[in-house]
């Protein structure tokens, strides 16, 4: 243990959270946590993420229990090994506490490994609840967000403010998108108008379209080439305009109620997705006004005939929130008011191939995203009114993967019982009144249902869980200072930026 770093802090585990303990300050409860299981390097690391920071950033550190029983970090010096090695022992009974609820994706048969880092808080961007959030693709990698009231920040890597600007008229900023043709170029919807807005230069709007939308807008996408701009607005319309200049070219009606999303397919810059609250999906071709092809969300729940609904949901129907295309152009994810991720794949000649979906949220699913920057296209972020934001390995699904769909078996049901031990029941059976044999039945279904549900969690659980507290009103995957992270904008006027590197 001589050679071994030490930790500057005493930690002990309390009903809401980690204390930590610096040399003359008083133990102060970080509160509003989030913890999550991931697997590295043969340990299992115990995430816990405050969202509020109860302390300084350059006092924040990283606690770790590693495989030598002692509590370690970097760069510090404190107490001596034994104390450490005797404060060991109670620390580890919190982390099998904490690590105990995921169960069963995660066994425990190894040395634990605790960690705890912070969630960055960007403030003061913004006085009102904040809308939409966005990136760009340029070498700055800039931010950009937008709320209610009209206001847009612009925000550097680190969090800082680079600019903000109120848009005229007041109207609530509903979507804001950078061009990935010209970084230097953001779109942001405002009432049913467009502003063209310059990041090297936020004093006021370079461009406006004005009328862009029928009514207000809901969302925009560009495609990859920045020569249209897709808008979906109240009134079911999606709009293109032509760029640059704004010119309307296509309006594509079908939806008969509220377009709520819209995106375009990478790789190919005249298909279009839209998707809204009538429940249906479609898929657009830019050279005709009618869909390829329309899925209707709420039909595709009844032919699976799942009536169970998660507590809270009070039979929420399929009313799709967001879509997006993952990087490879073929496979959709829509976040939707059942709490449910619907996936759909498309195939060649762009017709519908398969479809599926995923339990994703207890309430409304909100905010689904596919993750360009790890490791394969397939890594969805979606974030729900549960406060839950998750990042989902899609790549096993039999929807994304169709040769996966023979390898996913029937949850195992419980070993066959001897004979003795049947004929004996049988027997019993025979004895029983019909109401305890109904009702012993009807336990063993229930304990059925349970396994198989656990099972099925196992499988297909998020590989990453943050507790995040507030209701989701967008999420942006992003690369800040090189690390993987994702932005969440919730009900509040900051943005809190939590990091994917546990991956």
């Amino acid at each position: 243990m001589k050679n071994k770093k030490r930790v500057p802090v005493n930690s002990s585990y309390t009903g809401h959270g980690f204390m930590e303990r610096w040399p003359g300050r008083k133990a102060v409860p970080r509160t509003r946590r989030s913890s999550h299981c991931s697997k590295k390097g043969g340990s299992i690391y115990l995430h816990i993420v405050p969202v509020e920071s109860a302390f300084p950033e350059d006092q924040q550190v990283s606690l770790r229990v590693g495989r030598a029983e002692s509590l370690l970090t970097e760069g510090h010096e404190g107490p001596g090994a034994r104390q450490i090695e005797q404060r060991w022992h109670s620390v580890r009974h919190s982390v099998g506490l904490l690590v105990e609820k995921h169960r069963p994706r995660w066994k425990i048969g190894r040395p634990h490994a605790l960690q705890v880092s912070m969630a960055g808080q960007w403030s003061e961007g913004h006085s009102t609840s904040i809308l939409c959030v966005g990136a760009s693709s340029g070498p700055e990698g800039l931010l950009a967000s937008g709320s209610e009231g009209g206001e847009v920040t612009l925000w550097s890597q680190e969090g800082t403010i680079i600019g903000r600007l109120t848009l005229p008229g007041g109207e609530d900023s509903t979507s804001v998108v950078f061009s990935h043709a010209a970084p230097g170029q953001l779109y942001v919807s405002h009432g049913d108008a467009v502003s063209v807005l310059d990041p090297r230069n936020l004093k006021g709007p370079v461009e406006e379209f004005q009328g862009a939308g029928e009514e207000e807008i809901n969302a925009l996408s560009l495609n990859e080439t920045g020569s249209a701009l897709a808008v979906a607005d109240d009134s079911g319309a999606v709009r293109v305009l032509e760029l640059p200049g704004g010119k309307v070219c296509r309006t594509l009606r079908r939806h008969t109620n509220i377009c709520s999303s819209v995106a375009f397919r990478p790789h190919r810059p005249n298909n279009l997705i839209s998707a809204g609250l009538d429940m249906q999906v479609m898929l657009w071709g830019l050279q005709k006004t009618r869909p390829l092809w329309t899925v209707n969300l709420q039909d595709v729940a009844e032919e699976e005939g799942d009536d169970q609904q998660r507590p809270g949901q009070l039979f929420n129907p399929p009313l799709v929130h967001c879509v997006s295309v993952a990087s490879c152009g073929n496979i959709l994810g829509c976040a939707a008011e059942d709490g449910r991720v619907h996936v759909i794949r498309i195939g060649s000649g762009s017709k519908l191939e398969q479809q599926g979906a995923v339990k994703a949220h207890s309430q409304g699913a909100s905010q689904a995203h596919f993750v360009s920057f790890l490791s394969h296209p397939h890594w969805l972020l979606t974030g729900g009114n549960d406060g839950l934001v998750a990042l989902w390995d899609l790549s096993k699904h039999p929807v994304v993967t169709p040769e996966a769909k023979a390898g996913v078996t029937a949850a195992p049901r419980r070993k066959s019982k001897s004979k003795a031990k049947r004929k004996e029941q049988s027997q019993n059976k025979a004895k029983s009144p019909p109401k305890v044999e109904a009702e012993k039945e009807e336990e063993g279904e229930e304990e059925e249902a349970a396994c198989a549900e656990e099972v099925t969690e196992e499988k297909s659980g998020p590989k990453l869980r943050i507790s995040h507290g507030d209701k989701v009103n967008w999420l942006c995957p992003v690369v800040l200072k090189g690390e993987p992270s994702v932005v969440v904008a919730d009900q509040s006027a900051s943005l809190t930026v939590y990091p994917l590197s546990p991956l």
